[in-house]
């Protein structure tokens, strides 16, 4: 045998011998000896409880659902309370419809301009074209006049 070999074969052993002695003080650090833990036995009886149990802490839910809304803004009206079970399609709250109004008017303005810009372009009229037609107006003159000397 070679120096290298018998190396290997030292050191291999070596830690054989290691993670053996490592597994043999676990499992007696793990294993319950018999005499530090014992076993409380009573028999069962009929009577009254005298004993109060109390606890701390908090309570959370066992679940909790996000709540998608298809649009915001300030609450007017809350028609449920809070833990109230609720069902599907059920009104939660009354959103203030200012804001949704105004949003609405805009949208139906842009909506009739490009309706109109749809029927002038089906008519073959551009922009520069309906400008063309339109009679010329000439801007106002400004005049500037001195006041006179007193």
């Amino acid at each position: 045998m070679n120096i290298r070999q018998h190396r290997t074969l030292l050191i291999n052993g070596g830690l054989v011998v290691v993670l053996a002695g490592a597994g043999v003080g676990s499992y007696l650090a793990i294993q319950p000896s018999s005499s530090s833990s014992s076993v409380v036995t009573a028999t069962v009886e009929r009577g009254t409880v005298l004993a109060t149990v109390s606890a701390s802490g908090s309570v959370v839910p066992s679940r909790n659902l996000g709540l998608n809304f298809t649009t915001g803004g300030k609450l007017t009206n809350i028609y449920v309370k809070v833990g109230q079970h609720v069902n599907a399609g059920q009104k939660l709250a009354r959103v203030d419809p200012t804001a949704s109004d105004q949003s609405l008017m805009m949208a139906e303005g842009s909506l009739s301009s490009a309706q109109a810009q749809l029927g002038a372009a089906e008519e073959g009229e551009t922009p520069q074209a309906r400008a063309r037609r339109a009679p010329r107006q000439r801007p106002p003159t400004l005049r500037c006049s001195r006041p006179s000397p007193p």
